[in-house]
């Protein structure tokens, strides 16, 4: 049994009012529908390496859980923390920790609510549970229609790239893309782009391939991508031709944490002047079809097949 298996037959039958029946990524906090929230949790050796720094730790759980909420068009203003501590910690540990806290609030401009602390001997369980406000609507993953464009914000894969410098499985040296892993800060104004034009959306935390694929189970349509349109930043570019074996795990290896969304072809050209005002890259990577598969097509508009579709976060037998 797979998560979304165990959420359907499980989790789902317990849901109340504004769960979209743990349909999508985040639920409102009250009748109103002025808050919505989003949680997300972090375990050391399955969500993190045991030796990065309290700090980027930080700033990475706040970066995961805010995620979500972005890309439904929610602005972030509070957040609960749930901390068990691990083996290492200790005063300094504690305050950088903070530090990281301190940094991504400030980014984010939200506060600190409250939570529960506590320790063990094991590894490190952190969860976050960030609120947002609820400006005109939610951005669900289910609003996408036959023939929407379907767009992605910044670059796929360099998440994962610094994942494998850090792992020492590249051996390439990059900051850059170290950072992205460790340290990954979500764009934080793209609200008034998608209450505008878009129909669905979710961030991409499992994979380009299998976030989309859950947009469109939700939407009851298919989709038909563009290999060479997928936007990579120039280093990846440069991994790719020296490791071709990176071209399909990079687009499905998650942790990119931009924004998916699909809209009406009528508003690409106010999506690319949005784009270029707040130079902020936003590609346009294929289409959305009635029937419903996910085709990943190459530049001779040859099927690619795909075996990987994301990261798994658990699965039972």
């Amino acid at each position: 049994m797979d998560e979304f298996s165990f959420i359907r037959n499980y989790l789902a039958p317990l849901a109340g009012s504004g769960s979209f029946s743990l349909g999508d990524d985040i639920a409102l906090l009250d009748n109103k529908h002025d808050y919505g929230f989003s949680t997300d949790t972090m375990v050391e050796n399955v969500h993190f390496l045991p030796n990065i720094k309290p700090k980027s730790l930080a700033l990475r759980l706040i970066s995961t859980a805010t995620s979500d909420l972005i890309a439904k068009a929610l602005t972030p203003k509070f957040y609960s923390l749930n901390l068990t501590l691990g083996k290492k910690y200790d005063k300094a540990w504690l305050a950088e920790f903070a530090s990281g806290l301190k940094e991504a609030q400030q980014y984010y401009n939200m506060s600190l609510l409250g939570g529960d602390t506590t320790a063990n001997a094991n590894d490190i369980v952190l969860s976050a549970t960030v609120f947002g406000v609820i400006k005109e609507k939610v951005i669900l993953r289910s609003g996408a229609f036959i023939g929407d464009d379907i767009w992605v914000t910044r670059n796929i894969g360099d998440s994962f790239l610094g994942l494998e410098i850090a792992k020492k499985n590249l051996i390439v040296k990059s900051d850059y893309l170290l950072k992205k892993y460790l340290e990954p800060l979500c764009l934080n104004n793209l609200q008034d782009l998608l209450l505008k034009h878009a129909t669905a959306a979710l961030d991409i935390s499992d994979g380009l391939i299998q976030d989309l694929k859950h947009l469109c189970n939700s939407s009851n349509c298919g989709a038909n991508i563009e290999y060479n349109a997928i936007p990579l930043s120039k280093i990846a570019k440069e991994i790719l031709n020296n490791y071709p074996k990176y071209k399909e795990k990079i687009i499905n290896s998650g942790d990119d944490y931009e924004v998916l969304f699909t809209a009406n072809h009528a508003a690409k050209e106010d999506i690319l002047l949005f784009s270029k005002k707040n130079q902020i890259k936003i590609t346009h990577i294929g289409k959305i079809i009635k029937d419903k598969d996910i085709n990943l097509f190459d530049e001779n508009n040859s099927l690619i097949n795909i075996t990987n579709t994301g990261f798994k976060h658990f699965a039972l037998s």
